[in-house]
């Protein structure tokens, strides 16, 4: 469900995708129990290659907070993809 959140608020802008930049970028964060992501836990595991587009990753998760209060404070771990045939 987060990943379909995620991929239909992804900031890819036309510039960066006019460049053909692609890859996954591998985030993590923790969303406390007010839904709020705690400070300082925002982070990419691992590159997608392009600085670009990691950054981009993180911006689009700083734009849908906060989220839907998890039952206790919670680890989210996924991969967001850029890729021009969206």
């Amino acid at each position: 469900m987060l990943t379909k959140l995620v991929n239909s608020h992804l900031i890819y802008p036309k510039e960066v995708r006019k460049k053909r930049l692609e890859g996954v970028s591998q985030v993590s964060f923790v969303v406390t129990a007010s839904g709020e992501i705690k400070p300082g836990s925002l982070q990419i595991k691992k590159s997608s290659g392009s600085a670009v587009l990691d950054s981009n990753a993180l911006k689009t998760i700083l734009s849908l907070a906060p989220f839907q209060r998890p039952p206790r404070e919670l680890t989210i771990s996924f991969g967001i993809e850029f890729a021009e045939e969206r």
